[in-house]
């Protein structure tokens, strides 16, 4: 992870502290779980546990990693949409937070979210095995396939 991001991800962090902190003066004053929606190990749960120790640093109490897995990350974000709103519960969420609730039978949307701080750039996309464009371009007419990327940067 990059110096930017880490600072970044510091500087969220410790607005949300500032901003619960009107509320609670305290705040934190137990620990705060970082639910991750996956399983032990994956990219996710890596880079949340790889930058843990600089959060606790900031907000000055202990951030527990907990994976909550299963049914594409429902489970872990249907925990935390249904937690209480003190900032005691935040998620590590994917673009799976926006999909699951469209594919798939949810008591939750991505409304039931509040984003605090973005952490990893993860964009997706699309490819497929390299014969396929050549396969596809000997079967249709000639000049009939066109190719391209489109990307957005900043």
């Amino acid at each position: 992870m990059s110096r930017r991001a880490t600072i970044s991800m510091l500087a969220c962090f410790m607005m949300l502290s500032i901003a619960i902190g009107s509320v609670s003066a305290a705040y934190p004053d137990r620990i705060v779980n970082l639910i991750v929606p996956f399983d032990p190990g994956g990219a996710v749960d890596v880079t949340c546990r790889f930058l843990a120790e600089s959060v606790e640093k900031a907000l000055g109490a202990k951030l527990v990693i907990m994976n909550k897995p299963g049914g594409g990350a429902v489970i872990g974000q249907t925990f935390v949409a249904n937690a209480a709103p003190d900032g005691y519960t935040l998620l590590a969420c994917t673009s799976s937070v926006v999909t699951n609730p469209l594919t798939k039978e949810t008591t939750y949307t991505h409304k039931s979210f509040q984003p605090i701080a973005l952490y990893c750039f993860d964009p997706e996309i699309l490819v497929v095995p390299r014969n396929l464009l050549e396969m596809l371009a000997d079967e249709g007419p000639s000049g009939s396939l066109r190719t391209g990327l489109v990307a957005q940067y900043g």
